[in-house]
């Protein structure tokens, strides 16, 4: 894809994300959004949450690397972001993801956060940076690496921390 046709798609993917009304935009202004993606209807529903360790420590760590080298200049190194730039931690974190999908953030990642091709082309690098965020509010790590595979990504779901917790 020529440098040109991606600027165009990830143009209007944001756009779309940013200025179109709807269940699945995630905001202050609209907490009680639902995801409704035509994909994730015909797909069983979230099974696993992100409080059930699904990513390991190892690939948080590469993941610390990466955000070091390729997102701290805007999320800032404490994770807690700027005026352009919105935190990845906390009640901030929180109130943007819960209730969607890992999918969705890996997705949001992926395509509104390229400023680096060399950063995200790969998806393995998305989901350690992914894995770093999640390790960063406090998730437990598990045995299994967080996957690249979409499905399996919509199987878990953010929330908030459980009760038990």
């Amino acid at each position: 894809m020529t440098r040109t046709a991606w600027l165009t798609k990830t143009t209007l993917i944001v756009v779309a994300l940013i200025v179109l009304p709807g269940p699945g935009i995630a905001s202050a202004r609209n907490p009680a959004r639902r995801w409704t993606s035509a994909t994730a209807a015909q797909e069983p529903g979230p099974q696993r949450t992100v409080w059930d360790g699904v990513y390991t420590d190892q690939q948080a760590q590469r993941g610390a690397r990466a955000y070091q080298q390729h997102c701290s200049r805007c999320h800032r190194e404490d994770l807690k972001g700027e005026a352009k730039a919105p935190s990845l931690v906390g009640a901030p974190f929180f109130d943007r993801w819960s209730n969607l999908s890992v999918h969705d953030l890996f997705f949001a990642i992926q395509i509104t956060m390229s400023h680096s091709h060399e950063l995200f082309a790969p998806s393995e690098k998305v989901a350690d940076v992914v894995s770093f965020v999640f390790r960063a509010n406090k998730m437990p790590a598990g045995a299994d690496e967080l996957p690249v595979d979409e499905a399996k990504l919509r199987q878990i779901l953010i929330t908030g921390k459980p009760a038990t917790q």
